[in-house]
């Protein structure tokens, strides 16, 4: 049997597992979307999943790989996550909701200067009235603008949210502030373009960005592939589930990013405590089974070197 029948056999078997809630097909191997991975001890063996299905014909082997994707939801434009419309009163101006953070204890909003330029005090609104009927849910409480004939090191601002009814959740943004390298693969979610992923370019970069007022001159950036597109300013960058950048400036060629450590510092930030996971333990995507020996992980290694299944 091939690869999608034998996905397809085992597909009603898979989904009726814990966590379970997708069945797809990988590079030679079925893969299993959960909801959460767990360590082993919390799982019934029913709920474990097989790290190798076996196919009913052949007896020929494909392996599983399990992989955590979080609670899936219809995307909208409607509540408080990374990504969000995002405006404020007396404007015009949409951006995006960077993250949801916390702020002197209180639960708050991340996002660009530019996005929302204006007084300690006045209303944020979601979506931007540019978007929909908007919504007031929160007050910004600090802004950090560029100062023009200045070496800057950010464009941010921070939110008060004062509808918590509005607030959906940080989404996919599960572990704390990272650092990066070049050549990382690195995804953000935005207003206009919604999910997009690229790379990192260069670290340590101070580059020029233009403003309707003048030219600002920025030190300590992040740059990366193109990534943000107009309404998209306010996005966190994330790798592999944590923040690494906030998103205020790019072109057709490149995005750039501030160190998201950057402006928690400034800031006084944190992610809501529920969001700073630790290193999941031994979960049933990595645990081996006793008798899968290192000389039998390196016979499948030169099978898969030398072509043969």
């Amino acid at each position: 049997m091939s690869l999608r029948e034998t996905k397809g056999a085992y597909e009603p078997y898979l989904m009726n597992k814990k966590n379970v809630v997708g069945v797809g097909e990988g590079h030679d191997r079925v893969v299993v979307l959960v909801t959460r991975k767990e360590e082993l001890s919390a799982l019934s063996t029913s709920d474990v999943v097989d790290r190798y299905l076996s196919d009913p014909v052949d007896e020929s082997l494909y392996r599983t790989d399990v992989v955590e994707i979080g609670e899936l939801h219809a995307l909208s434009t409607d509540g408080l996550r990374p990504g969000a419309s995002l405006g404020r009163e007396g404007a015009g101006h949409v951006g995006t909701c960077g993250c949801l953070v916390e702020r002197d204890g209180k639960l708050s909003i991340l996002s660009n200067w530019h996005v929302l330029d204006a007084a300690a005090g006045t209303r944020v609104l979601h979506p931007s009235p540019m978007d929909g009927t908007a919504k007031y849910v929160g007050v910004i409480t600090e802004t950090v603008p560029p100062v023009f004939g200045s070496v800057n090191v950010m464009d941010a601002a921070v939110a008060e949210i004062t509808a918590p009814g509005q607030v959906v959740g940080n989404d996919f943004i599960t572990g704390g502030p990272v650092m990066v390298a070049v050549g990382d693969a690195v995804e953000k979610t935005g207003r206009t373009s919604g999910h997009t992923t690229g790379e990192v370019v260069a670290l340590n970069t101070t580059i020029d960005v233009n403003y309707s007022s003048g030219v600002a001159r920025f030190s300590g950036q992040i740059v990366t592939s193109t990534m943000l597109d107009p309404g998209d300013s306010g996005s966190v960058g994330v790798k592999d589930g944590s923040p690494f950048g906030l998103g205020f400036a790019g072109s057709d060629y490149s995005s750039i990013f501030t160190p998201i450590g950057v402006v928690f510092s400034k800031l006084r930030l944190q992610l809501p405590k529920e969001e700073e996971s630790e290193p999941e333990p031994e979960s049933e995507s990595e645990a081996e089974p006793p008798e899968d020996t290192l000389l039998q992980r390196f016979i499948r290694w030169l099978q898969k070197f030398l072509g043969i299944r």
